[in-house]
């Protein structure tokens, strides 16, 4: 059977939160996939739906010509929904893991992950012990600079890895009347290392090929004063010795530049040669640019599709629950280093 011809049912739990990105619509956009049920969970942290209610979540289902569903169980008990969108604060995402794991639904997760390593190998084991797939949304592996440079790296072409830098900024400030809170910060486990330090976690652990061996973090408030009000910080620095030799150089956090472009790049420097990348356009080689284009596919909508594919064609997820884990590991130890002014041994 051609699996562009079997419909995968999805099924939408979580709404509008913000910091977490709803996929269902890049899903449905697959040719094998529709949106059959939609539901909000209970018990949300009210900051985090910025003033939108019922009315805003009805009109969310009616994009997808179904109707809000009241109760989220009813999500999981349906036959025809084979994957969960799932969007709920990272506080929160063991629970609903368990739970659409149990019930045999693959799962598309949004970063990070989960605010605690308990609560991410909670998730591990759900999904390992039910056999379902899930993905976690490290879109940053799906743009197509970064991909060329993992198959540089792992093809030897600059030997072996020394230096691995990845700045992952964003620019222009918070999101519109966003004003940090205690609430926030416990339903996303803390400031800007924690919502964007994720993706450059994952993109040194998915470079080197390798695992950290110990973590040094600085973390401060340089941009904000509801943070500082907070105890949430806008910016972080990490270095993170690596177990096959190389250190890693995080730069993350959101800044109030206002230039076009957040500041996003992977600089790797190996025994035989350099590379330089960002993740939209360019990519150089010993300081010289070889891709010029602005590469026409859109990373997000490709990793969406990547999951899809992987559900029809029973392959192992793209982005695993270990890679999540991993990743949340890594900011883990950064904290806490953070927080003595010692590195954390892994």
């Amino acid at each position: 059977m051609n699996p562009r011809e079997v419909t995968v049912g999805i099924g939408v739990i979580g709404i509008g939160v913000r910091g977490r990105h709803a996929h269902e619509h890049l899903l449905a956009e697959h040719p094998a996939a529709k949106v059959r049920a939609v539901a909000q969970y209970p018990n949300v942290t009210p900051e985090l739906l910025e003033g939108r209610g019922r009315d805003s979540w009805e009109k969310h289902a009616a994009r997808f010509s179904v109707k809000l569903t009241d109760d989220y169980r009813e999500v999981l008990a349906r036959d025809d929904v084979h994957v969960i969108s799932l969007m709920t604060e990272p506080s929160l995402t063991a629970k609903y893991v368990e739970e659409a794991a149990a019930a045999g639904k693959h799962i598309f997760l949004d970063k990070p992950m989960a605010t605690t390593m308990e609560d991410s190998e909670r998730i591990v084991r759900a999904v390992e012990a039910s056999g379902v797939t899930l993905m976690v949304a490290f879109n940053y592996r799906y743009a197509f600079p970064y991909r060329e440079m993992k198959r540089r790296i792992d093809a030897g072409e600059i030997g072996d890895l020394r230096i691995v830098s990845v700045d992952v900024c964003l620019n222009k400030g918070p999101l519109p009347e966003f004003t940090a809170s205690e609430s926030y910060r416990n339903a996303f486990g803390g400031g800007e290392v924690a919502n964007f330090g994720c993706y450059a976690a994952d993109l040194l652990l998915w470079l080197t090929g390798s695992q950290p061996r110990s973590v040094f973090a600085t973390m401060a408030t340089r941009f904000y004063e509801d943070y500082r009000a907070t105890g949430m910080e806008d910016i972080g620095q990490i270095s993170v010795k690596m177990e096959n030799g190389a250190i890693g150089n995080i730069l993350t956090g959101r800044t109030t530049t206002q230039s076009p472009w957040p500041i996003e790049a992977v600089e790797v420097v190996g025994t035989r040669g350099f590379l330089r990348a960002t993740p939209n356009c360019t990519f150089r080689i010993e300081g010289k640019q070889v891709l010029e284009t602005a590469y026409g596919t859109n990373r997000v909508q490709w990793m969406a599709f990547d999951f899809i594919d992987a559900v029809l064609e029973g392959r192992p997820s793209p982005v695993s629950e270990h890679d999540g884990l991993a990743a949340v590991q890594l900011i883990a130890a950064a904290y806490g280093s953070a927080e003595t002014g010692e590195p954390i041994y892994l």
